[in-house]
């Protein structure tokens, strides 16, 4: 199985949905694979990421269930366009982001997760995380962005 996801219901669903992704890796034009995971994004577009961190996303998820914590994702992989207009609004109103080019994002190796923060405090599933997380490969690589985690092979 390359994905599954702990639901309301459950169960647990195989997804094979690939697609040929143009992104960045520091910079530089690379093309990967990307995934489809069974979640949407906050547009309800689908969601992509490089193979490794969907496979181990799906652990993380799964160990997360286990203690009762349920993981959704509301962004993976983003396109350059995205990654530009993100960096035009949030550079302008003095918020720190990644250059165009150079976001795990680009890369489909970051994701955020909904539920970290509530009214700008850490929630006990961001805890959970910060104890359980390295345990799948991922980490909060961005200290004010409890929400933004990356995998790191």
């Amino acid at each position: 199985i390359l994905f599954s996801i702990h639901m309301s219901n459950g169960n647990i669903s195989e997804n094979k949905n690939t697609v040929m992704l143009e992104g960045y890796n520091r910079g530089a034009l690379s093309s990967f694979i990307g995934y489809k995971v069974p979640l949407l994004d906050k547009e309800n577009n689908p969601i992509y990421l490089e193979y490794k961190t969907a496979d181990n996303l799906k652990n993380l998820i799964a160990a997360a269930a286990q203690d009762g914590y349920d993981i959704s994702i509301n962004n993976g992989f983003r396109d350059n366009e995205e990654q530009k207009e993100l960096y035009y609004h949030r550079h302008k109103k003095g918020i720190p982001i990644a250059k165009p080019g150079f976001s795990n994002h680009q890369r489909g190796t970051a994701i955020d997760i909904v539920g970290c923060t509530n009214n700008g405090k850490a929630t006990p599933l961001y805890w959970w995380l910060r104890k359980n997380a390295h345990k799948f490969g991922f980490k909060n690589t961005v200290h004010l962005e409890r929400w933004h985690w990356e995998y790191i092979e």
